[in-house]
């Protein structure tokens, strides 16, 4: 089985976190984790390593805070969605603009925005600007 990949130069990438250990990934100059722009407007964050879920929350708010979504994950008063909770925002045919949430999760979970959404329940809204 053989892939064919797109090349993409090393200048398009952005290191985020480096390795910092000197015998091993570090000591090569390896990136853990770096960030793609797209000529969209988009970006790509790849995590090349295994790391605590809890430390790329700031990383995940900064990519969001780019791309005009932060608000589909808290509400005014800071309170985050639970873990088992995908939030997901996306548009139709005619441009409208709909906030799809799973919940993963075998018990009922209460959403940032105060919706209950049933165990592993789908609830799909549309977005309020």
């Amino acid at each position: 089985f053989l892939a064919k990949f797109a090349s993409v130069s090393a200048a398009e990438f952005e290191s985020v976190w480096d390795y910092a250990d000197d015998e091993f990934f570090g000591g090569l100059g390896l990136s853990a984790i770096t960030r793609r722009q797209l000529s969209n407007g988009g970006e790509v964050v790849y995590v090349g390593t295994g790391i605590d879920p809890e430390l790329l929350v700031p990383l995940a708010t900064a990519t969001l805070d780019r791309q005009g979504l932060s608000n589909q994950c808290t509400v005014d008063d800071g309170v985050i969605d639970p873990q088992s909770l995908e939030r997901i925002v996306r548009n139709d045919m005619e441009g409208n603009a709909w906030v799809i949430q799973i919940n993963h999760s075998g018990e009922l979970v209460k959403s940032s925005t105060g919706v209950e959404i049933p165990p592993f329940g789908v609830v799909v809204e549309p977005v309020m600007e």
